[in-house]
């Protein structure tokens, strides 16, 4: 079981990585086209290779992917890539993990679905740690390239 989130956990450090690296480089229209690009061209055969149908859904599925494409990645992704261009990417990788406490308070906001008690004490030491992060990276002498 912790299998998955350690993959996902060094999955999304090396892309903030390899992110920092070539938006110092690269503008945020050509990063985000060349990432984006590859992530759909790396997906497009799993998809096919899976079976799963890549059309023919419904208008209202169609309409969810399209607010999925507009919020979590336009303005989520593309917003954390363009800032790593002058943030270190420690600090943006801290903030992505403000992703579970934003995605329960969302839910609260637009479902209604209130959040068990444990929930609390979790989300506020993911944003204490994120806090401390940002805190500490402010006093860190700066590497020089």
């Amino acid at each position: 079981g912790d299998t998955l989130p350690i993959l996902g956990a060094v999955t999304v450090a090396g892309y903030t990585l390899a992110g920092q690296f070539s938006r110092k480089r690269l503008g945020i229209v050509e990063y985000s086209v060349i990432t984006y690009g590859a992530a759909a061209l790396l997906l497009l055969p799993v998809c096919l290779g899976a079976g799963i149908p890549l059309w023919g859904y419904p208008a209202a599925t169609w309409l969810a992917l399209a607010g999925i494409v507009v919020g979590p990645q336009l303005l989520g992704h593309t917003v954390l890539n363009f800032v790593l261009k002058d943030l270190d990417s420690t600090t943006v990788f801290a903030a992505v993990i403000a992703n579970p406490p934003i995605a329960i308070l969302l839910a609260f906001l637009f479902f209604s679905e209130a959040p068990s008690v444990w929930v609390y004490p979790a989300g506020l030491a993911i944003l204490c740690g994120i806090l401390m992060v940002s805190v500490s990276r402010d006093r860190a002498p700066e590497i020089i390239e």
